[in-house]
């Protein structure tokens, strides 16, 4: 039976316009972000999606909890698993200080931060406990830029989906234990730009 799962990015922060890494650090929804995760909601509500999870940061929250408002759908779950790649004492820094950092260093690595293998098993993982869990049903996640790139590329390798920008939508299913991409990268309209999808 199909389980089909919206990936959905959360709203606009002030880290996200400032282009600093945001990670684990838990950054509150700006303003731009509450309206963008508004008219996503809006543009969802005459689709079918029968429960809500959100990462358990609060700009995923904050933007699951909108939608909901808009769709007529509480939040059904929170999950860490759905967190953005933890980037450790390279949170906060923008995106020259991280190539900086890097180069300095010698490794892909930042002190205290996950591995690109850790966060794709951990999200793969959650995605596969959802599709058996919620079996047949239409599922919207809410959760980060740089895991919802990590994913596509894990599961759909070399599939073109662009720029993954706040309040985006991308839809994937589930079915006979194989993963298909649906519509990827659907954006709400007057995206606001932001970070490239990478820091969270």
């Amino acid at each position: 039976m199909r389980t089909v799962i919206g990936l959905v990015r959360h709203g606009m922060t002030d880290w996200n316009r400032q282009g600093k890494i945001q990670g684990h650090t838990d950054i509150p929804l700006n303003d731009e972000g509450r309206e963008q995760a508004r008219r996503l909601g809006l543009m969802l509500k005459d689709e079918r999606w029968d429960l809500i999870g959100t990462s358990d940061l609060q700009r995923a929250v904050e933007t699951a909890e909108i939608i909901g408002r808009q769709i007529g759908r509480p939040v059904s779950f929170t999950d860490a698993r759905l967190r953005e790649r933890s980037y450790g004492v390279l949170e906060g820094a923008t995106f020259e200080e991280r190539e900086q950092y890097l180069k300095a260093v010698g490794t892909s690595l930042p002190q205290g931060g996950e591995t690109e293998e850790e966060v794709v098993a951990r999200a793969v993982k959650l995605l596969e406990d959802v599709a058996r869990t919620h079996e047949g049903k239409r599922v919207l996640l809410v959760t980060h830029g740089g895991w919802i790139v990590r994913v596509l590329r894990s599961l759909f390798p070399g599939t073109e989906f662009g720029y993954i920008g706040n309040a985006s939508i991308s839809t994937i299913a589930h079915d006979q234990g194989i993963w298909h991409p649906l519509e990827l990268n659907r954006q709400v309209p007057a995206d606001g730009g932001g970070d490239g999808g990478e820091s969270g």
